[in-house]
């Protein structure tokens, strides 16, 4: 069964609250394998470790082949789409927020900043596997072991250990290899990832062709190419699966909503909602509960 945690930590020395999210996930958790389908901009820092089958992930427009002991680094702001994944597909994720995260990591770990990013993703042998999961498991046990007067400095601490870890294993395994695809294939995820960034900013075929320095109608042509649909559906799509998940949240208004996506107000945005959903964003949230 799968298992999702959130945990709280406050941090009374630094008057910040540590937010730390664990979650083990399959091909069967169909939310997260299907909200992947579509890039998504990663909000925290965290890692992923594929524990059984295979998939194919893409981060800020490069793919990689993912099988047991693969192990990928996100950064906040990177943009995230899975794809291929096989039904025995399993692994494991844990993140926790930026501001949380800095304080514990000291220069000699921010100078692997460059090669993470270049090379997010990596193969582990099993006892490297093995050891960050024990440590992550050891985290989310002090988390949860509330009357611990120490579990604050405790949990820092083990985050800490966890970074080095990895910064130790980016210094002798080898990163996998950035998979090669046709012209069409990338043209179609730069594409994509400028639409996960930008498309509170334009919504229009026309802007990202601009940006990418080709004719609307070449960009058109190579997107339904690559992916058998055309650029405007995936425009759209990016948009209603960002609005659906800010509609999971019962704190925001259809109003906020409307502004954090940059409609000129709510009525355009549930116009845009019902066109490409079928119904309003009130009556796709009341279908939540």
């Amino acid at each position: 069964m799968t298992q999702n945690r959130h945990f709280v930590v406050n941090q009374t020395k630094s008057q910040r609250m540590m937010h730390i999210h664990f979650k083990s996930v399959s091909y069967s958790d169909t939310n997260v394998i299907n909200k992947f389908k579509l890039p998504q901009q990663i909000k925290y820092g965290c890692f992923f470790i594929c524990t059984s089958g295979s998939a194919q992930i893409m981060i800020n427009s490069q793919s990689y082949d993912l099988h047991n002991g693969s192990m990928c680094i996100f950064f906040p702001t990177m943009v995230v789409a899975i794809s291929d994944v096989s039904e025995d597909f399993a692994g494991f994720i844990a993140g926790v927020n930026t501001e949380s995260f800095i304080p514990i990591i000291d220069h000699s770990a921010i100078s692997l900043f460059v090669l993470i990013s270049n090379s997010p993703c990596i193969s582990i042998n099993d006892h490297q596997k093995n050891m960050i999961l024990k440590l992550c498991k050891k985290s989310r046990d002090f988390i949860l072991n509330t009357e611990h007067p120490y579990k604050e400095e405790i949990v820092r601490n083990i985050l800490e250990i966890i970074v080095y870890e990895i910064a130790a294993i980016y210094n002798h395994n080898e990163p996998i290899v950035e998979q090669k695809v046709t012209h069409s294939k990338k043209v179609f995820q730069e594409f994509i990832t400028l639409v996960a960034n930008e498309h509170t900013i334009s919504r229009e075929v026309n802007y990202y062709a601009e940006k990418m320095c080709i004719t609307p109608k070449y960009l058109s042509v190579l997107i339904k190419k690559a992916s058998g649909k055309s650029a405007n559906d995936w425009i759209n799509a990016i948009v209603v699966n960002r609005a659906k998940t800010m509609l999971n949240k019962e704190d925001m208004t259809i109003q906020q909503i409307a502004y954090e996506l940059k409609f000129p107000n709510a009525s355009f945005f549930v116009q845009y909602f019902k066109r490409n959903m079928g119904i309003t964003p009130k009556k796709y949230r009341d279908s939540l509960r």
